[in-house]
């Protein structure tokens, strides 16, 4: 600290390679106590928001978090060329001093064509709920884990409804099953993500749930919603569909045989026939569906917006919302960092 500020990084880096040797001489180096007071701040603050600790290192460029296992000099070369294109712009704008300061913290990513859709929709049955179910309450809350060191590719557990997948689903279509699988999969290994479905089905206001599987599906679950309750209804999908092979589509025979074996004293005819009074709402994802203006069945929703048709492919889905959920925390890490 002692020397001139245009010399501070080369004996910075003098002591970091050739610390042995020095070590000697900066043990008799008196550390003023203002100074050693800022650093235990610094330790106590970096190590509580970021989980940084003394003797760790990480790299914030502008607010963004660099990931040293990740990129090499070339790649964060290119970083500090696009964040000197940012400053040239602001300085030619007349942007200078805190005001340019608090505008380089801002992510300047390009912004593309895509839209989100509002999920907070009442037709979205929601499977879980990160920031308020029992078995996710162990999770921290803070948005300050954001920040914490971990493993590149390690996704945190938050207790916060960060990221969010919504499926549009004809439950008479062949997808429907692999993807209800893939639901079942990340709710079962606690991916903090919540899942929700919108079922899209027969629209007539006359008809039968024991000849339209879709229509019987769609009772039965709000049978059990009404019975027990929408936990239980939402968890009963999967149950559902586990009855079904990859490859066949739902029948209203599986429907009805997963009734005799699940409820037994269930009366089919009141729960799954035309004059069924478990039949509201029925038309709500449907409307939902024609008024977002979406493609064809099924679709996804990431955090609101659509993935697109060549992403709906069941086998590789997984690896997309897994790689959405890291890009998406990079974005909060920095909204977070800025704040």
């Amino acid at each position: 600290m002692s020397v001139p500020k245009f010399d501070a990084l080369k004996v910075m880096r003098d002591l970091s390679q050739n610390f042995p040797s020095r070590a000697r001489s900066l043990t008799r180096v008196a550390v003023k106590q203002e100074m050693r007071k800022e650093i235990e701040k610094n330790q106590k603050h970096l190590g509580e928001t970021m989980g940084i600790q003394p003797g760790d290192g990480e790299l914030f460029i502008n607010g963004l978090h660099i990931d040293l296992d990740v990129h090499n000099p070339f790649s964060i070369l290119d970083i500090l060329r696009g964040e000197a294109k940012v400053l040239e712009g602001l300085h030619n704008l007349g942007i200078k001093g805190e005001h340019q300061a608090k505008l380089l913290r801002l992510p300047v990513n390009t912004v593309d064509d895509s839209y989100a859709l509002d999920i907070r929709h009442p037709a979205i049955m929601w499977m879980n709920d990160i920031e308020n179910d029992q078995v996710y309450r162990s999770w921290p809350a803070s948005v300050q884990e954001l920040l914490r060191a971990t493993f590149p590719g390690v996704i945190r557990q938050i207790r916060r409804n960060f990221f969010n997948l919504v499926l549009f689903l004809d439950p008479l279509q062949e997808e429907t099953v692999e993807l209800v699988k893939l639901a079942e999969l990340f709710y079962k290994h606690k991916i903090p993500l919540r899942i929700g479905f919108v079922f899209v089905v027969n629209t007539k206001d006359e008809i039968d749930g024991f000849s339209d599987a879709g229509v019987g599906f769609y009772r039965l679950l709000n049978y059990i919603a009404d019975e027990y309750d929408l936990s239980q209804a939402v968890m009963s999908i999967d149950s559902i569909y586990n009855k079904v092979d990859v490859g066949e589509t739902l029948s209203a025979d599986t429907i009805s045989a997963y009734m005799k074996k699940k409820y037994p004293k269930a009366n089919q005819e009141r729960i799954l026939g035309s004059d069924s009074e478990y039949d509201y709402k029925r038309k709500d994802g449907a409307l939902f569906y024609r008024k977002s203006g979406l493609g064809a069945l099924p679709l996804a929703l990431f955090n609101g917006v659509p993935l697109n048709p060549d992403e709906m492919d069941p086998e590789e889905l997984e690896t997309i919302i897994l790689q959405r959920i890291m890009d998406t925390t990079a974005a909060f890490q920095r909204a977070v960092f800025t704040v």
